[in-house]
């Protein structure tokens, strides 16, 4: 269960689970397995995984309780691991979310926010943002 309110609590939120290493619902290297496992867990998801996120293989994946709404936890395997979270953009009706990608690092660890007219995006991992290779959102 994630807590708090905002897309800033929710990046801040996700964080410190991805660094107490996120335990996973599903596992599989086969995204689309992931998608079919969240979909049947309720969850939406974009059409397409953001940016570069899409030619790496996945580890598993989980859905989370953020305010009451599911957040779909979304794993993968690069240069490092990467913990994509996705949250419905409605969940944050009173904020404006950017399309650009937003990075910031906290103790060692990288973390993107983004949003598209649909989705909230955070993505982290160990490492600075500067290495994670996203150039822009979606």
């Amino acid at each position: 269960m994630l807590s708090g309110t905002g897309a800033q609590e929710l990046a801040a939120e996700t964080l410190r689970y991805s660094r107490r290493g996120p335990r996973l619902s599903h596992t599989s290297a086969v995204p689309g397995e992931l998608r079919s496992w969240l979909a049947a867990a309720g969850v939406a998801l974009p059409s397409d995984l953001p940016g570069e996120l899409a030619g790496l293989p996945t580890l598993g994946c989980r859905v989370l309780d953020f305010q009451g709404r599911p957040v779909a936890l979304i794993c993968f395997h690069g240069d490092r691991v990467y913990h994509l979270y996705v949250a419905p953009q409605n969940l944050f009706p009173d904020e404006v979310l950017a399309n650009e990608v937003a990075f910031v690092e906290r103790d060692g660890w990288g973390v993107a926010l983004w949003a598209d007219r649909d989705f909230a995006y955070v993505l982290n991992g160990a490492g600075r943002p500067a290495e994670f290779g996203l150039r822009r959102a979606g």
